[in-house]
């Protein structure tokens, strides 16, 4: 962040619109997304996490997968995945999720556990 953003001045209804753009990115598979990829997070992730922190790291994954171009995201997640502290098969099943979940078509399609862990494995 640079010194001029703390002085960026954006109305409410610019934030809250940039907000709900970023959550439509994030969350793309609409309502129920959000709770659903939580659930299937609590039952992936072996490291002791908070709700929060389980959205926070999902979020992050999925910033970088969104954010990214085709070709640069692999070398992305690679980025996070040797910066952020957390066992290396969670980093590996939390990748796996988001990788798997660009091709669900709502909530209900969120993989299985049993999927990210065999897509986890061949990841990295």
């Amino acid at each position: 962040m640079d010194l001029k953003d703390v002085f960026l001045f954006k109305s409410r209804q610019r934030r809250q619109r940039e907000e709900a753009e970023y959550q439509e990115r994030i969350f793309h598979l609409g309502p129920g997304h959000r709770e659903g990829a939580l659930q299937r997070l609590k039952s992936l992730i072996r490291e002791e996490k908070t709700e929060a922190e389980l959205i926070y790291l999902y979020t992050c994954v999925k910033d970088i997968y969104t954010a990214s171009r085709p070709g640069e995201r692999e070398e992305a997640l690679g980025e996070w995945y040797e910066a952020t502290y957390l066992f290396p098969e969670d980093k590996k099943r939390l990748i796996a999720l988001v990788l798997l979940e660009s091709a669900a078509s709502g909530p209900d399609d969120i993989p299985g556990a049993e999927a990210v862990e065999k897509a986890a494995e061949s990841w990295g």
